[in-house]
């Protein structure tokens, strides 16, 4: 090496050095001095690449090119030149054409290849590039990773959302299932037609979990303690907090004289880049803090130090979001709302800010979080202030109506294209006008729309595409629009307000789900229901009648005094809005600061034996359920033999099987028998009175001495009149009042039918009577519908009440009158009679009251109500929105809130908190026996004091007696064919012992729950089994990962067996268990690797996640064939299964508790009763079903 050729090789490795320490700047300094004049060929290159990575691209472009012009060819080099004259210079047609030649010269050549896609990507040819893009995967496994999202992309711009969902999930198996790529999967589902808010839910559920598993633990100083005297303090986290859709939503809840009873904090996560509507959101708040470049530790100590009392995450998982700061819980109280459209999933989110349109009564099961819902709307828009005047309908001017959508093009789906060539096919007239803020120009995007459009039947020139247009543009672009047209599934929302102010109403197709319901819930909150559709049909029906009458509608005389109407309504009255969501806000800041003691009593409800889903049993199961979700212990007990309960989701027992004591706290209705009240005084449990019906306090309070309190500690009461009693008979008694949650549910659009709701069960024979004559008397009002509510469950009787116009209230004397306040929720107008509890809330502008027992009276005054109706329509429907607005006052989060007041001083009265289980001996062991040919075999579970469910079912029962027919199965086939046997959500053991027991060869039992753990080894030791079983303490799942094992909620003192990685899976639990997964594959590979040949059953019942784990072993699968036995849950993924018996050659058949084995057909169904399924290999399906099938038909 020459002395000149060692100077300049120094430096050159001193600057390689640099460079991978990330200086590029200094590296660069080592290497100026080399390139004047004839610089070494390694210098140039090298100084490229640094220029490159600062952002030098003309001299880093300049230094390729001599490189180039120096030879000999080189196709990193062409891939460099390529690279920059597409990204930086935007010149990717030249671009391509370097591209091209490496390909020709090298056609495997990987980098050029994904080059080569993102140069068509550019040029927006799609579905060129997504072939570009496709040819890289067999070839790089790191390019790979990036062309699938790329594919993905370049599919949902296409429409093809279904592609794009496979292209998604094979860059989460390609990627090791990070959170980025849930995260797209997410996003995508939101476009699939038809809607699955379930799957939607399933997802978010677990990038939630799988977001708080992997948040780094951060430590908190202790939060600062606020005085009473303080005020509330608010903190904002977004990006978007510019002349973006948050921001302009954002700004009448800031501007309302409401917002400033709090203190302000904005932590905005944009670099500073300030527009018109930052400076607006800026001036409007107390603190502001540009955190863009802040990690995650710094943000959340800030936000401890700041004091915040509600933390409002405004993004959700939209782009730049700041969730992970969320995790250390840096206030006491963090909530979602604004930017994003549904459950995040996060357990460390405590609630969801929305309303009851878009997430109406039952769609709740679509949320992790508590749902806090406004009265009116979740959302507030800002007009813009300087939008034109609104101009006159076109339809005045041309004789035809004019449609439009001005939404992003990615909304376009093929189902929206087909409904609206539905309408262009029954209005050959009509103009149409579609605006996208995505489409490109030339032969892109816009062609293709217009080329889609064509293949759809529209005529073209009826026809008008446009790109994207400055604001003032777009808005005057209104001018030329009669009806504006939603997208579905994913709804409009900026662009359906902008509409509405520029005096252009919008269709809209309501689907399931938040974000479904968004179109719904603006026009609903502007004062514009009847523009509500909910089918396909209906939506095009609606257009069509629309577009037909167009010329003389009311709705086209109202265009220019729209604006003046929309100032008032919900949707864009910031003062009224302000004052909704601060009070919601304040509420349950309040509640969030009692403290729920730490050493809880359990809280035992008796349940008399009515089997009815309303009225006070209704109340006794919504109590029970929320003090759960609100951290509490309660459950309900029963009478033996008791079938109530068949309607709700909540832990119910029988009272034989409990031993209140000491520290229970047991609320008793009016009807709760006398000995066994006498009973769990005498064992020392404290005992509260449910007040539901005043009539029953004096027999409650029988043989008390007068103004004495009773043997109760106090009273919890759902209605003034029952207070008043309560406090008027016994002043000292400690007495709350908990009103009954009632749920608002939005009526039918339009009111289709003038149907009339009641419930018979308070007066049946006069709701007899009122049938019978009704058509005699009013002939005229006889094609009336009734439709009566009584014994069906609560959502039946929801759906009923919404599809009525009328409730006749038939309310007795001594009741509340729930019926009535839930018929005011739905819309309807009620009429007939209050009784005494419900003088509470009957006034006469909120509903037509007569006399209590006046039958005659109540039909003149329905009829009349009928037959004004008819002649004005809508002529009551200030008095049913005064209805809805006395109901505010029973809103479950104000039943949330009185619980939570009222149950931390109830159990901080009780003297212990320690749990009573049933007094049976400690050590309880149950023999187990199995017939066998020639011999039985035993095997020992410990009943652990009847705690061991499963223990105590075979030993009440036999063996055979739990989840039958799976052990005759289990038990078979191990005799015939000694096999390996997996059982994957071992529990206390049952299967593993029983396939040792009966001739399994080697049993892998796995049971992460260390409690449960060492009861499976007592049993295993008890039985002699120690050499056959063997435990693993971890999870199986798809992936080898830290994760956090939900524990079922066990007060009641069972030992419960549902623990699961799946959040959702139950609405409470006791706690989180960080344990070790790892995939069936792993396992087998290292632990277990020598199955000497035997054959496999493998048994998973891991509470929804056994699709995890068999993801996790295909490998083992394909090679090994194992007989399978799962677990399918209603609220499990059935379409999973179904999707793999197809693809990996596997027969279904459910295991029925009559012990038959039936074939699935197409899809596989699920059943609570019906939930264990056999997974047989095709190949041998039928060898196996003859044997196990002759061993069940002679059981």
């Amino acid at each position: 090496m020459t002395v000149e050729n060692s100077l300049w090789r120094a430096a050159y490795d001193r600057a390689l050095a640099l460079q991978g320490a990330g200086a590029q700047a200094d590296a660069l300094a080592q290497l100026k001095p080399l390139l004047g004049g004839a610089a070494p060929a390694p210098v140039q290159a090298l100084a490229a690449q640094l220029h490159e990575q600062l952002g030098h691209y003309g001299e880093a472009l300049r230094l390729y090119e001599a490189l180039a012009a120096r030879g000999p060819w080189q196709a990193s080099l062409q891939n460099a030149r390529g690279r920059l004259r597409a990204h930086h210079l935007r010149r990717p047609d030249e671009a391509l054409a370097l591209f091209d030649e490496v390909l020709t010269r090298e056609p495997g050549n990987a980098e050029a290849l994904f080059n080569r896609g993102n140069a068509l990507r550019m040029l927006i040819r799609r579905e060129e590039a997504i072939e570009a893009y496709r040819a890289v995967l067999p070839l790089h496994a790191e390019y790979a990773k990036v062309a699938l999202l790329e594919i993905a992309r370049q599919q949902r711009a296409l429409h093809d959302y279904a592609g794009a969902r496979i292209s998604y999930l094979q860059l989460y198996h390609a990627g090791g299932g990070t959170l980025e790529s849930i995260g797209y999967r997410l996003a995508n589902e939101h476009h699939l037609w038809p809607p699955d808010p379930a799957a939607i839910a399933r997802l978010a559920g677990e990038l939630g979990a799988r977001y708080a598993a992997q948040a780094p633990a951060v430590a908190l100083p202790p939060p600062l303690e606020r005085a009473p005297e303080r005020r509330l303090r608010i903190g904002l986290v977004s990006a978007d907090l510019w002349s973006h859709p948050v921001g302009f939503f954002l700004a009448p809840l800031l501007e309302s004289a409401a917002a400033r009873r709090a203190d302000w904090f904005v932590y905005h996560n944009r670099a500073p880049q300030p527009d018109a509507t930052t400076e607006r959101l800026r001036a409007r708040v107390t603190h502001w803090q540009d955190v863009a470049d802040w990690p995650d530790e710094r943000l959340a100590r800030q936000i401890r130090q700041d004091g915040i009392d509600v933390l409002v995450d405004l993004s959700g998982y939209s782009a730049f979001h700041r969730l992970a700061a969320f995790a250390a819980r840096p206030a006491p109280l963090q909530l979602s709302w604004l930017g994003y459209h549904g459950t995040t999933g996060l357990p460390f989110i405590d609630g969801v800010v929305a309303d009851w349109h878009c997430v109406p009564a039952g769609e709740e099961r679509f949320f992790t979080e508590p749902l806090l819902r406004l009265p009116h709307t979740r959302l507030c828009f800002t007009p813009p202030t300087d939008a034109p005047a609104v101009a006159t309908a076109p339809v005045l001017r041309q004789g035809a109506v004019t449609f439009g959508c001005f939404q992003q093009g990615i909304k376009l789906g093929p189902q929206v294209l087909a409904a609206w060539a539905r309408i262009a096919a029954a209005l050959p007239q009509a103009r149409w006008v579609l605006v996208s803020g995505d489409t490109e120009s030339g032969d892109s995007d816009r062609d293709r729309l217009r080329r889609r459009c064509a293949e759809a039947g529209f005529a073209p020139a009826h026809l008008e595409i446009h790109g994207r247009r400055p604001m003032a543009e777009y808005l005057a672009a209104y001018a030329g629009v009669d009806l504006m047209l939603d997208t579905f599934p994913y709804p409009g929302g900026t662009t359906t307000a902008e509409a509405l102010w520029m005096g252009v109403p919008t269709l809209t197709l309501s689907t399931p789900g938040m974000l479904g319901r968004q179109g719904e819930q603006i026009m609903k909150a502007s004062g514009m229901p009847e523009w509500v559709t909910y089918s396909v049909d209906e939506y095009v029906a609606r257009a069509v009648e629309a577009g037909r009458g167009a010329a003389n509608a009311a709705w086209t005389a109202l265009r220019p005094a729209l604006r003046e109407r929309l100032v008032t309504t919900p949707f864009f009255d910031g003062e009224r809005f302000g004052r909704d969501w601060m009070a919601l806000i304040e509420q349950r800041a309040r509640a969030q600061a009692v403290p729920v003691p730490a050493q809880q009593a359990r809280l035992l409800y008796y349940l008399p034996s009515f089997d009815r889903p309303f009225g006070g049993v209704k109340v006794i199961y919504e109590q029970v359920a929320a003090l759960n979700r609100l951290g509490f212990r309660a459950f309900t007990h029963t009478p033996p033999g008791s079938r109530a309960g068949a309607y709700w989701d909540v832990q119910k027992h029988e009272l034989p099987h409990w031993n209140p004591g000491p520290g229970d706290v047991v609320i008793a209705p009016e009807v709760m028998p006398a000995d066994w009240l006498r009973a769990v005084k005498a064992q020392g449990a404290s005992v509260w009175l449910l007040v539901q019906n005043w009539a029953y306090v004096a027999a409650s309070f029988e043989g008390a001495p007068p103004g004495q309190a009773p043997s109760f500690e106090g009273a919890l009461v759902v209605s003034d009149s029952t207070e008043a009693v309560v406090r008027r008979c016994f002043p000292q008694l400690p007495c709350w009042r908990v009103p009954p949650a009632i749920t608002p549910v939005a009526p039918v659009a339009g009111s289709a039918r003038a149907a009339i709701a009641y419930l018979p069960r308070k007066q049946p024979e006069l709701a007899r009577w009122l049938r019978a004559v009704w058509p005699r008397v009013f002939p005229d009002l006889a094609d009336v519908e009734w439709i009566e509510i009584d014994g069906l469950p609560h959502a039946q009787v929801l759906e009923r009440l919404r599809q009525a116009r009328y409730f006749v209230s038939l309310q007795h004397q001594e009741g509340l009158g729930l019926p009535a306040l839930e018929a005011m929720a739905a819309g309807c107008l009620v009429l007939g009679f209050a009784g005494v509890g419900g003088q509470e809330y009957a006034r006469p502008d909120n509903g037509l009251w007569v006399t209590d027992g006046d039958g005659p009276s109540l039909l003149d005054t329905l009829a009349a109500a009928l037959r004004r109706e008819r002649s004005e329509p809508g002529a009551f429907d200030a008095m049913r929105r005064a209805g809805q607005q006395c109901v505010a006052r029973y809103s479950p989060s104000a039943q949330d809130d009185a619980l939570r007041q009222a149950f931390a001083e109830i159990v901080a009265r009780s003297e212990s908190g320690k749990a009573v289980v049933p007094s049976l001996p400690a050590t309880w062991w149950v023999p187990v026996d199995v017939p066998g040919e020639g011999r039985s075999t035993r095997f020992y579970m410990d009943a652990c004091g009847g705690r061991d469910q499963v223990a105590a079912a075979v030993s009440r029962a036999g063996w055979q007696a739990y989840e039958a027919p799976l052990p005759r199965v289990i038990a078979e086939f191990c005799r015939q064919r000694a096999p390996t046997f997996i059982d994957v959500g071992a529990n206390t053991g049952f299967y593993s012992l029983l396939a040792a027991a009966t001739g399994a060869a080697a049993v892998h039992a796995f049971e992460p729950v260390p409690e449960i753990g060492r009861m499976f080894l007592a049993n295993v030791a008890q039985s002699g089994l120690q050499a056959k079983i063997q435990l693993h303490e971890k999870g199986l799942g798809a992936t080898a990962a830290r994760q956090a094992l939900y524990l079922p909620w066990s007060g009641h003192g069972l030992i419960e067996t549902s623990a699961s990685l799946n959040r959702n899976f139950r609405s409470h639990h006791s706690g989180r268990l960080d344990i070790a997964v790892m995939t069936l594959d792993a396992f087998l590979d290292g632990e277990a690797a020598d199955l000497g040949g035997r054959p496999v059953f493998i048994k998973i019942d891991v509470e929804t996640m056994e699709p995890a784990v068999i993801q996790g072993g295909l490998r083992f699968i394909e090679r090994h064939r194992p007989l399978m036995a799962v677990e399918i849950l209603p609220e499990g993924d059935a379409s999973f299964f179904e999707r793999f018996c197809a693809v990996h050659r596997y027969r279904h058949l459910w295991l029925r508790p009559d012990r038959a084995l039936q074939p699935s057909q197409d899809r596989i169904e699920t059943c609570v009763d019906w939930r264990d399924h056999l997974l047989v290999p095709c190949e041998s399906a039928a060898e196996l079903l003859a044997q196990l099938g002759h061993a069940l038909v002679a059981a």
